[in-house]
């Protein structure tokens, strides 16, 4: 049951995988390729892409059966897997690479081997576990969980791996290439289509979310940086000036006065000096520390500061940044007039400078002002560490990048994600969206595919209701469906042809079922094209076909007729095998006053058995005498059905004698009928109608049971001989042997007094059978007896062949021996063959003496006829046995 459910379902499952990977990876292609980039970071990174998008050709191909696609897949996974372990665009080293790998290993050896199963279930198992173990990453936050950069990316990898996995397996247990229709692979691709791009569309959007608050951030951040500056910029520019147009006997003193406040009130500022024009500290109000001045008197910024004793400048002390102290320093030059040009030196801690207090909405960020691609400094950061920009891209999988415009100065900003957990939540949303699409995706296959085979089954059942599954033909019942329709809606004229296969049942039987098959299509198909385009055409049976014709006349019909026989009468060739075939048409019109369809196909098959009985190759219009014997002969079937069951029949006996002391021997059992009137019914009429019938086999099986019984019961002499007559279905049933042998034991009759006679026409039809049922009953002791010999087809060989211990002269020959001299040759040649191969003669029809006289001159040795006694009932048979002269 779970097979057969693993076997229904796999077909669906592995497309359903195929198309998702395939999509996935298109789709991701286009996402990288034409649409805008969210900095760094995407939500499908180029290589699983195009990993998806060959494991959905490998499986595809493997699933049609297209194992070169499948290794061409496997190539492109090599690619795909040698360019990811460069790129690391998933920011799992190794985890990708790894897996295109061992995919490619399996797609390239691919094949359709046992082998080959067991691998493709065995490494779609692991992707599986693996995929399980990354939705344990996602939603339960295990361990490697804070290492993962690109969660959003992550999770579609996972799903990749799973349906990967799904598909592989699920292969193994249905290798049949599927054969689906356009509309259910359209609806998958559309249903795989939307929830793609619907997963897309929200990732990138989420994406791009964050990114907004990154670009706030930054801008933010630029704010609030010039901001500060530009007041601190302002506060200095008013003191040095202020400083400009003081008098000189208060010069000084407001100086230091002004240092000590704006040291004290502006948090920026470390230390602030006045350095005449030969870079001598004139005078500070504060002490400076060690690391600033360390800063102020690097080289580089004493040069710096006699380059720009009369200029405002600005500088970042590299010396300050490689000591984690960054340090800006400020030079403002000193025009008092009462005093020698002089040089104001602020120091402003950078490290305060960018302490931004930001709301938790954009706390999310390590922002960085770029001074060049080598010195990026941290923004809130506590340990402020510079860093380059090249270390960023490489530590960071998502960045934003910012342009603005400080005291008239460009700066460029950067904003990495502090923590990648921001996108988790969105991550999960978006995985189920994508899951509950492939779901439904694949659901929606399923639909379709189980209501199209639903409608084919239908559509078959509907085929086998209403055509013949050999010819796809009409069935029987619906053409009468139709003849009865058409009759009570027409009152014109209609014929019906029964045909009749002549010779059909031998090629059947010798070539088999598969010929007898092609050959009933071929007939058929000229049937249908001999007929005309208004006629209706079905299978009646197996050998047998009935064409209506409506509306059509006598000539019309007899027309048809000659059609239909020349058409079969051609060769047919059926596996190189040249057949032949005729036909025996019966025709019935609508003339007669037929009210039914089964009235009206009767009719045609009563004529068709005339047909046969013309010896076939013929057709026969069916007339009212063929109608009143068909009911006769109908009604003594039924009688003789009866009279079967009830036991009703009786045995006569006619005896045959020693034709030298006329003393009965034996006798032959002979069937006797009364019908419900109590007339008696000629043997030569109902013996042939039970033939036909079938019923031969129940009354054979009577009368030789009946005749064992009497002949055991009433006639106890032990040479006395019971002969009886055999059927050709008796010998054709295979069970003779077994009923004689029975019924033998049964009522304790010796085998040496069981007689059996058959005609020759018996033999020949089925000799080899024939022969081996004959030889069984002489081994057992039975006699055997050849009646109306020389009737059939006698012949020297077959003669000295026979397995009979009798030869019964028909009385053909009997009646001509006193009247026709011309027949002596031939009696007397047989009498002297049969006599030669030690075969006993009964000579049947004896009427007179003188033809007794003649074949006791010719040494025949027994005899059977009116001469010496008419069939007889068993009573008086028992009184002329008992006669002291028999």
């Amino acid at each position: 049951m779970l097979n057969a459910l693993l076997k229904h379902a796999s077909t669906s499952v592995v497309q359903t995988a195929a198309f998702s990977c395939l999509l996935f990876g298109l789709f991701g292609f286009f996402n990288y390729l034409f649409l805008e980039p969210s900095a760094r970071i995407n939500s499908a990174s180029l290589s699983l892409s195009a990993a998806a998008l060959f494991i959905g050709a490998a499986l595809y191909g493997q699933q049609a059966h297209r194992y070169w696609l499948t290794r061409l897949a496997g190539m492109g996974l090599i690619a795909t897997g040698l360019y990811a372990l460069n790129a690391n665009d998933l920011q799992l080293p190794l985890f990708l690479p790894s897996c295109c790998f061992l995919l490619a290993a399996v797609y390239i050896a691919t094949g359709a081997t046992q082998t080959h199963r067991i691998v493709w279930k065995t490494v779609g198992s692991i992707f599986i576990l693996i995929s399980l173990v990354s939705f344990g990453i996602i939603w339960l936050g295990l361990p490697t969980y804070p290492q993962i950069q690109n969660p959003i990316a992550f999770s579609a990898a996972t799903i990749v791996g799973l349906i990967t996995g799904l598909g592989m397996l699920f292969y193994c247990f249905n290798q049949t290439p599927p054969q689906r229709s356009k509309l259910s692979i359209t609806c998958l691709v559309f249903a795989l289509s939307a929830s793609i791009s619907i997963w897309f569309a929200q990732s990138n959007a989420d994406i791009n979310e964050i990114r907004s608050r990154g670009e706030v951030n930054l801008t933010q951040s630029a704010d609030v940086i010039g901001q500060r500056l530009q007041s601190q910029f302002s506060a200095l520019t008013r003191l040095y000036r202020r400083w400009s147009e003081l008098p000189a006997s208060s010069v000084e003193q407001i100086i230091n006065i002004d240092t000590e406040d704006y040291t004290r009130d502006f948090s920026l500022i470390q230390w602030m000096g006045v350095y005449d024009e030969e870079q001598n500290l004139l005078f500070s109000p504060i002490t400076i520390s060690q690391i600033d001045d360390d800063i102020i008197n690097q080289p580089s910024i004493k040069k710096w500061r006699a380059e720009n004793v009369h200029t405002e400048s600005r500088v970042i002390s590299a010396y300050s940044l490689k000591q984690g102290s960054p340090r800006l320093i400020l030079s403002y030059p000193i025009t008092n007039p009462s005093i020698v040009s002089d040089q104001l030196i602020v120091v402003l801690d950078i490290k305060d400078l960018m302490r931004i207090d930001r709301i938790p909405y954009l706390d999310i960020f390590n922002s960085y002002v770029e001074l060049s691609e080598e010195y990026l400094l941290p923004i809130s950061s506590d340990s402020f560490d510079v860093i380059s920009l090249s270390d960023l891209n490489s530590m960071h999988a998502y960045k934003v990048s910012a342009s603005s415009t400080v005291l008239g100065q460009p700066i460029k900003l950067h904003a990495v994600i502090a923590d990648p957990a921001v996108f988790w939540q969105a991550a999960r949303v978006n995985q189920t969206i994508l899951i509950a699409g492939i779901l439904l995706a694949f659901l929606l296959l399923e639909s379709i595919e189980s209501n199209r085979k639903l409608t084919e089954q239908q559509g078959q059942l509907i085929q086998m209701a209403n055509f013949d599954s050999v010819t796809q033909l009409m069935r029987r019942d619906v053409l009468e469906r139709h003849i009865n329709q058409w009759l009570l809606e027409h009152p014109d004229d209609a014929h019906i042809l029964f045909i009749d296969l002549d010779g059909f049942k031998p090629i059947n039987d010798s070539l088999g079922l598969h010929t007898g098959n092609e050959l009933l299509k071929h007939v058929a198909t000229r049937l249908l094209e001999a007929s005309p385009s208004s006629a209706q055409l079905s299978r009646f049976s197996s050998d047998e076909f009935i064409l209506f014709l409506p509306q059509s006349s006598k000539e019309a019909s007899s027309q048809v007729a000659e059609h239909l026989l020349t058409a079969l009468q051609k060769k047919f060739e059926i596996d190189y095998i040249d057949l032949y075939l005729t036909a025996s048409i019966g025709i019935a019109s609508r003339e007669l006053q037929v009210s039914s369809a089964e009235a009206f196909i009767q009719n045609a098959d009563v004529a068709m058995t005339k047909a046969k009985e013309l010896g076939g190759n013929a057709f026969a219009f069916f007339t009212q005498a063929m109608g009143l014997k068909y009911q006769s002969d109908l009604t003594l079937r039924n009688q003789l059905q009866v009279a079967i069951e009830k036991r009703q029949l009786e045995v006569h006996y006619q005896p045959f004698v020693d034709l030298k002391t006329e003393k009965i021997i034996g006798v032959e059992a002979l069937a006797r009928w009364r019908d419900n009137e109590g007339n008696w019914v000629p043997p030569d009429v109902f013996i042939p109608l039970a033939e036909h019938t079938g019923q031969i086999m129940p009354l054979s099986a009577l009368i030789l049971e009946k005749a064992i019984s009497d002949i055991a019961q009433y006639i106890t002499h032990p040479n006395f001989v019971l002969s009886i007559n055999l059927s050709p279905k008796q010998l054709q049933s295979g069970h003779l042997i077994s009923q004689v042998t029975e019924l033998a034991q049964k009522y304790k009759v010796p085998f040496g007094r069981l007689q059996f006679e058959l005609t020759e026409t018996m033999i020949v039809d089925d000799a080899k059978s024939a022969f081996k049922q004959l030889a069984e009953l002489r081994t057992l002791g039975c006699k055997i007896a050849i009646d109306d010999f020389g009737t059939g087809y006698s012949s020297l060989s077959y003669l000295n062949d026979l397995p009979a211990d009798i030869i019964k002269i028909d009385r053909s020959f009997t009646r001509r021996v006193l009247t026709d001299s011309a027949s002596h040759p031939v009696t007397e040649a047989v009498i002297s063959m049969a006599l030669g191969m030690n075969k006993s003669i009964t000579v049947e029809g004896i009427e007179s003496a003188e033809e007794a006289s003649y074949f006791i001159k010719r040494h025949c040795q027994a005899a059977q006829g009116f001469y010496y006694y008419r069939p007889m009932p068993l009573e008086q048979l028992i009184e002329i046995v008992e006669q002291p002269t028999t």
